[in-house]
C-alpha cells in the first residue's frame, strides 16, 4: 500500500510539473524544426571505445530531453488521429488535391490486411485483374514495324526536305510517348530488350562473357558493342544518299537494386530527351522511370534529371513542359502481412532504393474502388528540375487515358466491386463471376494545367470502353463510348458529359445491339462509331446539341474497321478486317469513307491485302496501336505497317513476309 501511494504521490507531482511546464516559451533552437534537424544529423557511430559510448549515451540523452521538452511544448495527447498536422511537401512543382483522403497510413495498412484476411481463405490463388496496360508501348518482336514506318514515312535523309513524320497523336497539342522520334535532322530510336540484368557491376554479366569485341547491329547499321545496347536509344543522322551514321547511344545508369531496367518509349523536345523505363527490384515490386537528357551534343548526351514513381506503366502525356506519368501501383494481396504494409502505399523519389511514401493528404479512397490497386498520377514540370513532382494517387486504378491541355480523364472498369464493400465491412467474400454485363466504367477528371494535380470529379457509366479514341472533350462537354455484354447480351452507348463536373447531359442508347464497338473517333460536333458482328455498321452521330445527340445515318459493309483516322473533314480512313457477309476473313482491307452526306455515308474506295483463303493472314500492328500509323498529309499518303503469314510448311517454317505500305489519296 505505501509503495502504491509513493507511486501516486509521484504522478502528482509529474502531472503539476506538465502543468506548469504548458506555458513555457521554448527558445528557437528547440522549435520542431530545429528538432527534426537535429535528430536527422545522428549518425551511428561504429567504434567500440568507451568513451565513444558514453559520449554516445550523453547525446542520446540529450536529444531525449530535448525532445521531451517538445512534446510537453506541442501537447500530443491532445491532439486526436484526424487533427494530427500533416509535415508539408517542400518544393511541390504544383497542387495536389483530391478528396476522401485517409486519416493515415495505418489507417490505409489496415484495410489492405483485414481485406487479405477476409478474402483470401478461400480464394487464396485469386489475383486481382487490373494489371499492367501496355497499349502505349511497342508490342515484343514487332519493333521492326515501327522502325520501318517511321523511316519511309519521316522524309528525311534528304538534307532538302523540310517535312519529317511525326507520331500519330490523338489531340493537338498532347504529345504522346514513342519508340521511335525525329525532330528533321536526326533520328532516335529505342533499342528494347527483355532481358534481367542481375549484376551490373560485374564486368562478366555486362560484356555477356567475352562478346565485348561484336559489334552490335541496329536496323542495319552498325556500332560499336554497348553492353546496354539493347535497352538504350541510338541517336541516328541520316545523309542525303541514305547512310545512317549513329552519333552516341543513350543508356540510362542503373541504380543499385534494380533487376531489370527496359526501355518503354520516349519524347524528344528542344534539345531534352525524356526516355521512360520500366524498372523492377529485388523483390518484384515494379516502377516507372523517368530520365531526361540533354542532347545539345549528340555525340555526349548528359542525364539531367531522373525521377521513379511506383507501379506499372500506363501511360504518359507530354504538354509544353509538363510530362503527365500514370502508373498502376497494385498491391499483391497474396504477400505477407509485413510485405503488404511496406508496399500498401505509392512512393516516389529520385533514387531507387530511397523513395518515399506520397503523402497521407494525395491519396484519394474512392468509394468504388474495384481493385486493391492505386492510379498514380504526377506532373513533372520539366522546367524546374529541382522540384518535386505534384503526385496525387486514387485508391481505384485506371486503364485508358485521354488528356487536353487542360484536364486528364483516366478510365477504370470496375470488374470486382467487393474491395469498395471491404473499407465498411471487411468481411465480404471475393465473388468470381465471368458475367460482365453489369460492368461499369469510371471516370476520374483532373485539372493539369501549371504543374498540379487536381481532382475534378468523376463518373460512372454503364459499360465498358474500348481504347483512349472512345474519349473525347469538345467544347466543354465530354464524349464516351462504351459497350455492356458480350455476344448476343452486347450493346452500345455514348455519352455526353458535363467537362467540368461529368455530370450527364444526354446519351444515346441501344447502338446496335448484340454488337461490339470496334473503333471510334470524334470529329468536333461529330462522332464515328463502328460495330462489328457479321457486317460492319458505320454509324454517324450528331453531337451538335449535347442534350440530344442523335444518330444521322448508317453503313453497312462487310468486314469492319479497328482504327478511324480524319483525312479531310468529310473523309475517314478506316484499316482493319476484311470479310463477307458471313463475318470476316483473313484479308486486311483499308476503306476511304465520305462523310459528307452524314445521312449517307458511302465506302468510295477499299484497298485488300490478302488472298482471303485459309492458307494466308495479313495482320498489321495498327489495328491496336494507332502510333504504326503516319499520314502525310501534304503528299496525302497513308502509311501503315503489314505481315502477311503464308501457311506453307517447309522445313518446319511458314513464311512471313513484312513490309510498310503507303496509300496514295486523292
Amino acid at each position: 500500500m505505501n509503495k502504491k501511494h509513493e507511486n501516486n504521490n509521484e504522478l502528482t507531482n509529474i502531472n503539476e510539473t506538465l502543468k506548469k511546464a504548458e506555458n513555457l516559451t521554448l527558445p528557437s533552437s528547440l522549435s520542431e524544426e530545429s528538432i527534426n534537424e537535429l535528430l536527422g544529423s545522428q549518425k551511428p557511430a561504429y567504434t567500440s571505445s568507451k568513451n565513444s559510448k558514453r559520449k554516445r549515451a550523453i547525446a542520446f540523452a540529450a536529444v531525449l530531453a530535448i525532445v521531451f521538452s517538445a512534446l510537453i511544448y506541442t501537447k500530443p495527447w491532445q491532439n486526436s488521429v484526424a487533427q494530427t498536422p500533416k509535415a508539408p511537401i517542400k518544393n511541390l512543382s504544383g497542387k495536389v488535391e483530391v478528396p476522401n483522403t485517409p486519416l493515415s497510413y495505418k489507417q490505409l495498412e489496415d484495410l489492405f490486411i483485414k481485406y487479405k484476411n477476409a478474402n483470401t481463405r478461400k480464394h487464396y490463388s485469386y489475383s486481382f485483374g487490373i494489371g499492367s496496360k501496355t497499349s502505349d508501348s511497342a508490342m515484343p518482336g514487332l519493333g521492326d514495324d515501327y522502325i520501318e514506318i517511321k523511316n519511309e514515312s519521316a522524309g528525311i535523309g534528304n538534307d532538302e526536305s523540310t517535312s519529317y513524320g511525326k507520331t500519330n497523336e490523338q489531340v493537338a497539342g498532347v504529345n504522346e510517348a514513342d519508340i521511335i522520334k525525329n525532330d528533321g535532322t536526326y533520328i532516335y530510336m529505342a533499342v528494347k530488350g527483355n532481358d534481367f540484368f542481375y549484376d551490373y557491376g560485374s564486368d562478366e554479366s555486362v560484356t555477356g562473357k567475352g562478346e565485348a569485341a561484336r559489334d552490335m547491329n541496329i536496323g542495319g547499321m552498325s556500332a560499336p558493342y554497348n553492353p546496354m545496347a539493347k535497352n538504350s536509344i541510338a541517336i541516328i543522322k541520316p545523309s542525303i544518299n541514305g547512310q545512317m551514321q549513329v552519333m552516341s547511344t543513350i543508356s540510362a545508369e542503373v541504380d543499385s537494386g534494380i533487376t531489370y531496367q527496359n526501355i518503354i518509349n520516349m519524347y524528344v523536345k528542344g534539345n531534352r530527351l525524356h526516355a521512360i523505363y520500366d524498372v523492377y527490384g529485388k523483390e518484384r515490386h515494379s516502377s516507372v522511370l523517368v530520365v531526361t537528357f540533354d542532347i545539345t551534343n549528340k555525340q555526349k548526351p548528359i542525364e539531367l534529371r531522373r525521377f521513379y514513381q511506383s507501379g506499372s506503366h500506363i501511360s504518359t502525356r507530354l504538354i509544353e513542359n509538363s510530362l503527365i506519368l500514370i502508373t498502376n501501383h497494385h498491391v499483391a494481396m497474396y504477400d505477407g502481412s509485413g510485405s503488404i504494409r511496406d508496399y500498401c502505399i505509392p512512393e516516389t523519389g529520385t533514387v531507387f532504393e530511397n523513395t518515399s511514401r506520397i503523402p497521407v493528404d494525395n491519396i484519394c479512397i474512392m468509394e468504388s474502388a474495384a481493385s486493391p490497386s492505386y492510379l498514380v498520377a504526377s506532373n513533372i514540370n520539366l522546367d524546374k528540375p529541382n522540384s518535386t513532382p505534384a503526385t496525387a494517387a486514387i485508391l481505384g486504378a485506371g486503364d485508358n487515358i485521354y488528356a487536353t491541355t487542360n484536364n486528364l480523364y483516366v478510365t477504370n472498369g470496375e470488374w470486382d466491386k467487393n474491395f469498395a464493400h471491404a473499407f465498411a465491412k471487411y468481411d465480404t467474400e471475393i465473388a468470381i463471376s465471368s458475367d460482365t454485363s453489369s460492368i461499369d466504367t469510371n471516370i476520374y477528371a483532373f485539372d493539369i494545367t501549371k504543374g498540379n494535380v487536381i481532382y475534378k470529379a468523376n463518373k460512372a457509366v454503364n459499360g465498358s470502353v474500348l481504347n483512349q479514341f472512345s474519349i473525347d472533350e469538345y467544347d466543354g462537354h465530354l464524349r464516351i463510348a462504351t459497350t455492356t455484354g458480350n455476344f448476343e447480351k452486347a450493346n452500345n452507348f455514348v455519352y455526353v458529359l458535363s467537362a467540368d463536373t461529368l455530370q450527364q447531359v444526354g446519351i444515346i442508347k441501344d447502338i446496335a445491339p448484340g454488337e461490339s464497338i470496334k473503333s471510334v473517333r470524334f470529329m468536333g460536333s461529330r462522332g464515328y462509331v463502328v460495330t462489328f458482328l457479321q457486317t460492319d455498321p458505320l454509324f454517324v452521330i450528331d453531337l451538335a446539341n449535347p442534350s440530344a445527340p442523335k444518330i444521322l445515318g448508317e453503313l453497312k459493309i462487310t468486314g469492319f474497321s479497328s482504327y478511324l483516322h480524319p483525312i479531310t473533314s468529310t473523309l475517314l480512313a478506316g484499316i482493319g478486317v476484311d470479310g463477307t457477309e458471313t463475318g470476316q476473313n483473313n484479308n486486311l482491307k483499308v476503306s476511304l469513307f465520305d462523310v459528307s452526306d452524314p445521312s449517307k455515308p458511302k465506302e468510295v474506295d477499299k484497298a485488300v491485302f490478302g488472298n482471303g483463303t485459309a492458307s494466308q493472314y495479313a495482320h498489321s500492328i495498327a489495328y491496336y496501336d494507332h502510333k504504326a500509323i503516319s499520314y502525310d498529309d501534304k503528299e496525302s499518303i497513308f502509311y501503315f505497317p503489314l505481315q502477311i503469314h503464308d501457311y506453307i510448311y517447309t522445313s518446319g517454317n511458314n513464311k512471313v513476309t513484312t513490309g510498310i505500305i503507303g496509300l496514295k489519296i486523292d
